[in-house]
């Protein structure tokens, strides 16, 4: 039984078209999660970032006690994965970096690109795993898109591809599979640019701070980033957030650290982790963050939590009840609601630290609301280092 209407999903006994078939079988579809990494297309920059990564943990652990805390802050940024921490240092860059060149600009173009074709071949898996039937003309429009590799950063997919792309993500049933977001398996931010597809997808795209803002990648390496910040040179070291990476985070807890950021996704509520699919995200975030507390050296240190993507949070709580998620919250449907409780439930965890926490709402996206609670960051972090000098 076909459905071109795009109002339902047919049921698993349709016999799915042949294109939906390979896609099926495959999986994949010709796209391994390696191409959300930063620059890691090929083996060499693989090789590369992980010796980035080892020269990192060789400065922390050997060189830290050079650092003079009068002119050096180091800072963790951690949290649950798809959290939106490399988010948060992509709007450092721009308030306190270099922001982004021409060479940057490229880059974000071709991953932009990527992150769009990934997505709508994940939506070409739902509905090959839910039988359903494409007419001939679209089979060949589907194969065009199919057809399509991974690239090297240096590399972008000529028009002809793109134009095939803009016409599946035309269709009918592909908006509404999108419209269902992360039901469908989909990231967070492809609403953004599918709804800007027309824009987005051409070989003369030139991505502006708020497309590179939108565009997500999976953290897979350590990585540090300095920016200059009133005569003090602030290092901002990103660490995965997947469950298999945690165990790494432990070895950058040292005196020499001046506090932690902590991002949580408050939209990620409705949503199961990717590595334990019966584990809530929001509720692994809660249990992550206080197992930190749990550590002498961070009980010390500047504690700044993030409640992120508050933006999404008002989407998906028209959708879908917290109640159905979150059975110990038993206010309304509300995000002022829901946000006052996820933050009495973070500032009563965070009685063991001993310098307090700060919590921020946060959309991380939002440059101008971003600088505002930049520099609320910058000021407690900075009391918290004078306190330890001796200062105040």
């Amino acid at each position: 039984m076909s459905n071109r209407s795009g109002n339902s999903l047919p049921n698993l006994s349709s016999p799915p078209s042949s294109i939906l078939v390979e896609i099926y079988q495959e999986q994949v579809v010709a796209f391994p999660p390696v191409v959300e990494q930063l620059k890691s297309e090929s083996q060499s920059e693989k090789k590369a970032a992980k010796l980035r990564s080892m020269e990192i943990d060789k400065m922390l652990s050997e060189g830290a006690e050079k650092l003079d805390p009068s002119k050096h802050l180091m800072l963790l940024l951690l949290g649950p994965a798809d959290s939106g921490k490399t988010t948060v240092l992509k709007q450092l860059m721009i308030l306190h970096g270099k922001g982004f060149s021409k060479d940057d600009k490229l880059y974000y173009r071709q991953l932009i690109h990527t992150f769009i074709i990934k997505n709508v071949k994940a939506v070409l898996i739902r509905l090959a795993q839910n039988g359903y039937e494409f007419d001939s003309e679209q089979e060949e429009q589907l194969a065009d898109v199919v057809s399509l590799q991974p690239l090297l950063p240096s590399e972008q997919y000529p028009a002809s591809s793109l134009e095939a792309v803009k016409r599946i993500i035309d269709l009918p049933v592909i908006m509404h599979m999108i419209q269902k977001g992360h039901e469908a398996g989909l990231d967070d931010s492809i609403g953004y640019f599918l709804e800007e597809h027309s824009r987005v997808l051409d070989v003369q795209f030139e991505p502006s701070e708020a497309d590179i803002l939108q565009c997500r990648r999976k953290t897979e390496q350590i990585s540090e980033h300095e920016f200059e910040i009133e005569s003090k040179i602030w290092h901002f070291v990103d660490v995965a957030g997947q469950i298999d990476k945690r165990q790494k985070w432990a070895a950058y807890f040292d005196k020499n650290l001046a506090g932690l950021l902590f991002i949580v996704s408050v939209a990620s509520y409705c949503q199961k982790m990717e590595e334990n699919p019966v584990m809530n995200r929001l509720n692994d975030a809660m249990q992550l963050f206080e197992s930190l507390l749990n550590h002498p050296v961070l009980k010390l240190r500047s504690m700044i939590v993030f409640f992120n993507k508050a933006d999404l949070l008002q989407q998906r709580i028209k959708k879908y009840p917290i109640r159905d998620y979150i059975p110990a919250y038993t206010d309304r449907d509300d995000p002022k609601a829901f946000l006052k409780y996820i933050a009495n439930i973070f500032q009563q965890k965070g009685a063991a630290c001993e310098v307090g926490i700060r919590t921020h709402i946060t959309t991380a996206t939002d440059v101008k609301l971003m600088r505002k609670v930049i520099t609320s960051v910058k000021e407690f972090i900075l009391k918290g280092v004078a306190q330890d000098l001796g200062i105040l």
